[in-house]
């Protein structure tokens, strides 16, 4: 079995502000600094198990990376960096609503399965998003095994690897995983979920977190 740990970066100041942030760089903030501790904590009785770690380029999911697991080599792929938003990167919602009227907000905010072709001008689609990432789970998923013989049918070892990345990437996994999943799902900054793969039964998402911040006031 293979087992991928995702988390989410800490906060910064456009999350607390509701600001899209895409690939804009925005660094940590005090909270998400705060965040990113509680998360090392939490996998620090883990940090041998890994046997990877792969960061998506932007700032802030490397800063989180190197916090939360710092004796990790972690190597940087693009394939795990956020949505690139387009014309909607550094708005809020209501800002959204104003300059790009309300059906571009709704289109984007829409959880139906035909959601997956809804993008603002000059972005990605959710689609665009969901395929890189799988693309890249699955050249780990390869590399993993070539690397690790062990790691086969029948037998009981095991790998884990580390995935340090971003709230909308990590919620258009979960969807892709669980499309029947009715209700938005909530990506906390600094939450950890894991996928398995094993051989016999493929690819499986854990819905809910293993691991989330505990609620803190911003300051």
């Amino acid at each position: 079995m293979i087992e991928f740990w995702l988390f989410r970066h800490g906060e910064t100041d456009w999350n607390r502000a509701g600001r899209l942030q895409g690939r804009t760089e925005i660094p940590l903030n005090s909270k998400g600094l705060e965040q990113v501790a509680e998360l090392r904590d939490f996998l620090k009785p883990h940090a041998a198990s890994f046997l990877k770690g792969v960061s998506s380029t932007l700032g802030r999911a490397q800063q989180t990376a190197r916090l939360a697991l710092p004796d990790l080599a972690w190597r940087l792929d693009e394939a795990w960096v956020e949505t690139h938003l387009g014309v909607a990167e550094g708005l809020t919602r209501d800002e959204i609503v104003r300059r790009l009227g309300a059906e571009s907000w709704d289109q984007w905010a829409d959880l139906s399965q035909n959601s997956w072709s809804a993008s603002f001008v000059g972005g990605e689609s959710r689609a665009q998003v969901r395929d890189r990432s799988l693309m890249a789970l699955e050249a780990l998923r390869r590399e993993i095994l070539e690397a690790s013989p062990s790691v086969k049918e029948g037998s009981a070892s095991s790998a884990r690897v580390a995935i340090s990345t971003h709230g909308g990437l990590l919620r258009r996994l979960i969807m892709h995983f669980h499309p029947d999943q009715a209700t938005r799902i909530s990506v906390p900054n600094a939450a950890l979920y894991v996928l398995k793969w094993d051989v016999t039964r493929g690819w499986q998402a854990e819905i809910e977190p293993r691991f989330v911040p505990r609620p803190r006031e911003n300051n």
